[in-house]
């Protein structure tokens, strides 16, 4: 297996499979383009379907030179039999580093180039400056109207005359682009010549304009909406995940600690249970620290953490006690536990993090090896 820098690999991925190793959740927030995500922890599973050929030349890569993740993925491509397997090194580190573009997962809605550059426009700027816009270009049209009469070429109209070209006239005018840009039109004052076409396009502008104000202030309304029910679930989440911790850490200990011989089939049932809610407890952290939207606190989540490090040293102190080296279903849960534990380490998650939340997930990825192997011995642990 060739290991490659950031210059061999944008020299060479054009000729080969280009395959992303971190989980979904980092695939979404960005991956190296025409690269396909196949998590490391699911490679057995997906690799037959996604390279059905055993010969394809493939390039695997994961957060950067101190992610283990790319490594493992490519031993684990080999063993199933994939001949030709490089891995960049640098992987999005690297890449990020040398200012190149990432793929994301949201993106401009439509596809021309131009709808997309206005409605990029449309989203930047604030009620008050699209207010601002409405009343300038309702003030500009007027003006123009008054300027007409005021160089001898009137264009407004009341029932028995021309509209001057005085402070009157110049009211007037204010008041006639006002009632057309608002759709009202009265009917008292009407434009004459070329300025009924001026009039037609205030006419359209103003209802637009007006249309993108009101979309605005609704849109505004249901962001802070959003937000307000987006960080609720959000705090009700991180609620139960401590609570389902804090309950795992002592459901293992209990379990230590039982080495009655009459309750082993019972103990072993609950070691099984237990199990499957820290793999889900686990796939939910992973998640957090992988998502670019979770807005988690630092404190909140480095107390998480440690509650995490604290449930899965319980779990190997328990699995000594309640499981025998030979069962091969607890030796499945094994390699699924530790490949989701070994996901959570500094370098490989792709949000920035305080140092101490930078500490706990290198000493909980620490664990991955002991938890891989069933009967591990505690003396690993911390």
């Amino acid at each position: 297996m060739n290991r490659f820098d950031l210059e061999t690999f944008r020299r060479e991925r054009s000729n080969a499979i280009v395959v992303d190793v971190l989980p979904r959740e980092s695939y979404r927030v960005g991956h190296i383009p025409n690269a396909i995500n196949l998590p490391h922890d699911e490679i057995e599973q997906l690799a037959p379907t996604a390279l059905p050929d055993l010969n394809a030349r493939i390039i695997v890569y994961c957060g950067g030179p101190e992610c283990p993740l790319g490594d493992r993925a490519a031993h684990a491509l080999a063993e199933l039999g994939y001949t030709h397997i490089d891995e960049f090194t640098g992987g999005l580190e690297a890449w990020n580093a040398a200012g190149l573009s990432l793929i994301r997962e949201l993106r401009p809605l439509g596809s021309d180039p131009e709808v997309n550059r206005i409605l990029r426009i449309v989203d930047q700027l604030t009620i008050r400056q699209w207010g601002l816009t409405w009343v300038s270009f309702i003030f500009g049209s007027g003006l123009v109207y008054w300027l007409a009469s005021v160089a001898g070429h009137p264009v407004l109209k009341y029932r028995e005359g021309f509209v001057p070209s005085g402070l009157r006239g110049f009211a007037d005018s204010l008041y006639f682009s006002a009632v057309t840009a608002s759709t009202v039109g009265y009917g008292d004052i009407t434009p004459v010549g070329w300025a009924r076409w001026i009039a037609t396009a205030e006419a359209v502008s103003g209802v637009i304009l007006v249309g993108v104000l009101i979309s605005k202030m609704v849109s505004s309304h249901q962001e802070r909406l959003i937000r307000e029910t987006h960080d609720l679930t959000v705090r009700e989440r991180l609620g139960r995940i401590q609570t389902s911790l804090h309950l795992l850490v002592n459901e293992f200990q209990s379990m230590a600690m039982n080495d009655s011989p009459k309750a082993q089939e019972l103990i072993a049932l609950r070691f099984t249970s237990a199990t499957m809610l820290l793999q889900r407890d686990l796939v939910v952290v992973r998640n957090l620290l992988h998502e670019s939207r979770s807005n988690v606190e630092e404190s909140v989540m480095e107390s998480i953490l440690v509650t995490l490090h604290a449930t899965l040293s319980a779990f190997i102190v328990a699995r000594e006690v309640c499981v025998s080296g030979t069962d091969h279903d607890q030796f499945r849960r094994a390699q699924i536990l530790g490949g989701l534990v070994e996901q959570i380490c500094a370098k490989c998650v792709p949000q920035e993090h305080s140092d101490q939340v930078n500490y706990w997930m290198d000493r909980i990825h620490q664990l991955a090896s002991v938890i891989r192997t069933v009967g591990g011995s505690t003396a690993k642990l911390d």
